[in-house]
């Protein structure tokens, strides 16, 4: 029963991560592959991904972790809580913004997926939805 429950977790965080990377307009795939997924996430959220490495630093690494999720909330136009829930239930929280409405601030970069994968995600999720514009002249200072 416990493998049950374990598989679960791992199965609803690989699908979440998925859509996350994708509403970032990122490839899917980038969000589920162990330490490459971290790199890309720190380079799109601080434009230097080395950056990742303080994670490693033994209690450091905590408030890393707090604080790259919160930022990844922002991003997302969510609370300082939601942030802070992502880095403590993952599953739960991703789920939310990887199925849920919540779009990439920059959401003009997010195209859904052509994969089969993908396509299964939209079937659960629905599809993600791209917003139109030009955000060339976005203040990110609001970010």
């Amino acid at each position: 029963m416990k493998y049950v429950f374990e598989l679960i977790y791992v199965v609803v965080l690989l699908a979440a991560s998925w859509r996350v990377y994708q509403k970032m307009g990122r490839r899917g795939w980038e969000g589920i592959i162990p330490g490459y997924n971290l790199y890309t996430l720190f380079g799109i959220l601080y434009g230097t991904p080395m950056r990742f490495l303080m994670l490693l630093i033994p209690v450091y690494g905590i408030v890393v972790l707090v604080r790259y999720n919160v930022e990844l909330a922002h991003r997302f136009n969510r609370s300082t809580g939601f942030g802070v829930g992502m880095a403590f239930v993952p599953p739960v929280f991703y789920a939310i913004l990887g199925f849920g409405s919540a779009q990439y601030l920059d959401g003009s970069y997010a195209v859904p997926g052509e994969d089969s994968i993908s396509q299964f995600l939209d079937k659960i999720g629905g599809p993600i939805q791209t917003v139109e514009g030009d955000y060339s002249s976005q203040d990110d200072t609001q970010l």
